[in-house]
């Protein structure tokens, strides 16, 4: 199915959303700041340059809630742990792939451990610099952690697809807010679930930890 909105009526309620960001004053979550130390080490070791650097606490929290045990089971598909890594049963095992991906960083990740906040941390990380090179056809910075959080979130070839479809469509395919974010042939509960993980990130979770590393 092919979830379209009307251009322009469309444009105008996102625009506004980008123009007023939602809970923009509210404070790093009492749960988040023991993590926070520990996000600042794995960052200056495996993504010194992420700016801004409250994006990992910010998408922990819409991940996980910062529970560490965290588990999602619904039908095949089983995700765990702060980062929500995925495994579905006959398709695809994303905690394996990263180990074999990040042989060396993730070596001492084994099941029996796999809610070790640490690791969790790591591969967030590592994923999100992983995928964020991939978005070099991006407009701007703001707009490559937008595609970056989606593929993370649904998978890059859906939004390989999504970024063909707007063009398509006569939107910018370079532009993720207000012009990507607005076209997908996912099923709607996919497209809804894909366009408010960004937005709830980017435009509301992220304030919250600015004071967090500022410290």
């Amino acid at each position: 199915m092919n979830w379209v909105f009307g251009m322009w009526g469309s444009r105008v309620i996102c625009l506004m959303v980008l123009l007023f960001p939602l809970n923009t004053y509210a404070k790093c979550p009492p749960n988040a700041n023991q993590y926070i130390p520990l996000i600042k080490r794995e960052l200056s070791r495996y993504w010194k340059d992420l700016c801004p650097k409250e994006l990992i606490p910010a998408q922990i929290e819409k991940e996980s809630g910062w529970k560490v045990r965290a588990e999602r089971k619904v039908g095949r598909e089983y995700g765990f742990g702060l980062s929500q890594i995925t495994i579905v049963k006959g398709r695809f095992n994303n905690f394996l792939e990263a180990k074999r991906r990040w042989k060396k960083e993730l070596k001492d990740w084994t099941w029996n451990n796999r809610f070790e906040p640490k690791f969790h941390i790591r591969f967030m990380i590592l994923y999100d610099k992983a995928l964020y090179s991939k978005m070099t056809f991006a407009e701007d910075n703001f707009q490559r952690l937008a595609f970056t959080l989606s593929a993370y979130n649904g998978g890059i070839g859906w939004l390989l697809a999504d970024r063909r479809l707007a063009k398509e469509k006569g939107y910018n395919p370079n532009v993720w807010f207000c012009n990507v974010e607005m076209v997908s042939k996912r099923s709607k509960s996919s497209f809804r679930i894909n366009r408010y993980y960004v937005r709830s990130i980017l435009l509301n979770k992220i304030f919250k930890y600015r004071d967090c590393f500022i410290k």
